[in-house]
C-alpha cells in the first residue's frame, strides 16, 4: 500500500491548506512540460502526486485511507511483535543490550523527524523557487518571441516607462550629481577641471554661451 502522505512530502496531521499547497509545488515540479528532458518519469510522478492529492483532499477518503493504512500498520506491527519475540527468546542473553539498542533507536527516531521536517522545508524552498525561475523564463521567452514576431510585421516596439523606471533615473541623476559635487570639492581635480576649461577652446564659447543664456 503506498503512502499518500510520503508521495506529497507532507506529515499525516498536515491540514487541507499544507496539502493543497505542497500538492500545487509538486505538480508544477513534475508537469511533463517543466520536464522536457524526461517526460515520461516526469508524467509517471505526475500521476502518482495527483492520485495521493485526490485521495487526501477529499475528507471522507483520506478518513477511509487513513484506517486502511493503520490497520495495515497494526498488522506489520504484529508481524514485528512476533519477530521480536521469537528473537529475544532466542537470544535472552542480549536483552539488556537490546533494551540500550531501543533506547537509542527512539532518540535517534526523533532526531531523525526532525531533520525530515527540516529537508522537507528546504526541499519545497527549493522547489518554489525553481518553479518561479522556470516560469519567469518560460514568460521571457514567450514575451521575446511575441515581440520579433511584431517586428517581423513592420510594428515598432515602444516600451512605455513606469514608475520604477522614473525613480530609478531619478536616483541615478541624484547619485552623479552627488558624486560631481563631492568630486568638485577635491582641490586638485577642481584645478584640472579648471585648467581644462581655460585651454578648451571652441568648448569654453560654448559653455560661456550657455551661462550668460541663463543669466
Amino acid at each position: 500500500m503506498k503512502n499518500y502522505y510520503e508521495i506529497l512530502e507532507v506529515n499525516e496531521t498536515a491540514s487541507q491548506e499544507v496539502i493543497e499547497r505542497v500538492y500545487k509545488l509538486l505538480a508544477k515540479k513534475y508537469h511533463p512540460d517543466m520536464n522536457l528532458d524526461n517526460p515520461k518519469e516526469a508524467e509517471e510522478k505526475f500521476k502518482e502526486v495527483t492520485t495521493a492529492y485526490e485521495t487526501l483532499s477529499n475528507p471522507d477518503k483520506r478518513k477511509k485511507y487513513d484506517e486502511e493504512l493503520s490497520y495495515e500498520r497494526q498488522q506489520q506491527n504484529e508481524v514485528n511483535s512476533y519477530t521480536n519475540t521469537t528473537t529475544q527468546e532466542t537470544y535472552a542473553y542480549a536483552e539488556p543490550q537490546q533494551e540500550y539498542t531501543q533506547t537509542t533507536y527512539s532518540y535517534e527516531k526523533v532526531e531523525d523527524e526532525k531533520s525530515s521536517q527540516k529537508a522537507q522545508k528546504k526541499i519545497l524552498e527549493q522547489a518554489a523557487k525553481e518553479q518561479a525561475r522556470k516560469e519567469y523564463e518560460a514568460q521571457k521567452a514567450y514575451n521575446d518571441a511575441y515581440y520579433k514576431a511584431l517586428e517581423d510585421m513592420g510594428y515598432t516596439i515602444v516600451y512605455k516607462k513606469t514608475f520604477k523606471d522614473y525613480l530609478r533615473i531619478t536616483l541615478t541623476l541624484i547619485i552623479l550629481a552627488a558624486v560631481l559635487f563631492g568630486l568638485w570639492h577635491i582641490p586638485f581635480i577642481q584645478e584640472k577641471v579648471i585648467d581644462f576649461y581655460e585651454n578648451s577652446g571652441p568648448l569654453k564659447s560654448v559653455i560661456d554661451f550657455i551661462i550668460n543664456l541663463f543669466s
